[in-house]
């Protein structure tokens, strides 16, 4: 019998913040397929990351201003990861997502995957600054702040502190603790 896909996520402490919560509630959903339980899983790993870093100084216009998720993405990954963050927010800012297949012009968060051409090139030309933007690619691409990827069927990721501080973002010391290397 296959198995679906394995999450393991450490330390415990970010359990206990209550951030990941959404994360352990996407993996209970009923699901047609292992690829939309996935892709929950990484609207969750989205909503959570936004919560562990802090845009520079003026980059949103309130303090109640939505984070503007951008995708690029399939369409039915769009759709996915749109219903899962419905009604969601970063504190107190509501989360806005939309597909958006050429510019990243406005957006707070970008998610990237698809064609790893296409992504490396659209990582190459990333707006700025505050822009935190996460990808899926085979390798760590310049510019990238946090690469998703699969390591012995988990979904794992890394954190590009040079590419975030371009993008004037800081990320929590709790994320990077979690992190692989690059």
């Amino acid at each position: 019998m296959a198995m679906g896909p394995v999450i393991a996520l450490r330390p415990a402490s970010l359990w206990r913040g209550g951030g990941w919560v959404l994360l352990a509630a996407a993996i209970g959903f009923a699901s047609p397929s292992h690829a939309a339980v996935g892709d929950r899983v990484k609207a969750a790993f989205l909503l959570n990351f936004a919560k562990f870093v802090d845009w520079p100084a003026g980059h949103f216009d309130a303090p109640d201003s939505p984070v503007q998720l951008c995708l690029q993405v399939p369409d039915d990954v769009a759709d996915t990861i749109r219903s899962s963050l419905a009604g969601k927010s970063v504190g107190r800012r509501p989360m806005r997502v939309e597909r958006r297949p050429e510019s990243l012009d406005g957006c707070d968060l970008a998610y990237l995957r698809g064609d790893d051409d296409r992504v490396r090139q659209q990582l190459g030309r990333l707006p700025s600054p505050g822009l935190l933007s996460v990808y899926e690619h085979p390798d760590t691409v310049e510019s990238g702040v946090i690469r998703l990827f699969l390591e012995e069927r988990k979904i794992r990721f890394s954190i590009d502190v040079e590419s975030a501080q371009a993008q004037q973002l800081t990320v929590s010391a709790k994320l990077l603790s979690v992190a692989r290397q690059p």
